[in-house]
């Protein structure tokens, strides 16, 4: 899986559909339950059905879109963000470093010491 890649393309997909925060925990799921005004029976929310509906679309997008590979990481996850906090720790540090690593192989390589190819 080439995490980076796959990152940009599903964040740009939800950056376009303003879902991004579902994703990062700034669109956190609303109360279970609200009072209704003038009374003191708590009721069932509406807006956190809904929040729920829309996360389960992106936690199943997630899904889809990762390889059978992947897949169990993130497969109990509940939520969206839970899912994608637990690919960001598990691939987000290992693309840092395989960047870094290419970085000085073609520092390198721009020096005449070793050729690309050796290291691919």
């Amino acid at each position: 899986m080439n995490y980076a890649s796959w990152r940009a393309q599903f964040t740009n997909i939800l950056f376009r559909y303003d879902l991004l925060g579902f994703l990062d925990g700034t669109t956190p799921c609303p109360p279970e339950t609200i009072l209704q005004s003038g009374s003191t029976t708590p009721i069932s929310n509406p807006e956190c059905k809904l929040w729920k509906r829309q996360d389960r679309l992106i936690l199943h997008a997630i899904l889809a879109s990762v390889t059978w590979a992947v897949a169990p990481l993130i497969s109990s996850a509940t939520t969206s963000h839970e899912a994608w906090q637990k690919l960001e720790t598990t691939f987000a540090n290992q693309s840092r470093t395989r960047m870094l690593s290419l970085r000085n192989i073609l520092m390198k390589t721009t020096k005449g010491s070793q050729s690309i190819a050796e290291y691919m």
